[in-house]
């Protein structure tokens, strides 16, 4: 997925999860419904919400969320693709890598 469609639907998404009431406030509303989440990614980011935009492998589908709190957590949802393997050169060895499906939202600073 072009990583400018990816921004866009996690910004989207983000905003989402937030109450209508909190999102007619402006900024303010927005920043204050993401602080309540209190940095909670998947609860941002839900199984759910990615569904709604795409078709998800649920046999190979795994959900990873950091154990670090705050700006620097993550939460990545990741499933097996129709595409084939990507090789790939490593210290002069060719490899083959799955070329999986996935979404993150990391990074937020509220």
């Amino acid at each position: 997925m072009n990583k400018y469609l990816s921004f866009l639907l996690i910004a989207g998404l983000a905003v989402v999860s937030c109450d209508k009431d909190e999102k007619s406030e402006g900024d303010d509303g927005i920043a204050r419904c993401l602080m309540s989440k209190d940095y909670r990614y998947e609860e941002l980011l839900t199984k759910a919400d990615v569904a709604k935009h795409t078709s998800i492998d649920e046999g190979s589908y795994t959900m990873e969320i950091s154990p670090t709190k705050g700006s620097y957590g993550s939460c990545r949802y990741q499933w097996d693709s129709d595409r084939p393997p990507i090789d790939m050169k490593l210290l002069g060895q060719t490899i083959s890598v799955p070329d999986q499906n996935f979404v993150v939202l990391k990074h937020l600073d509220f």
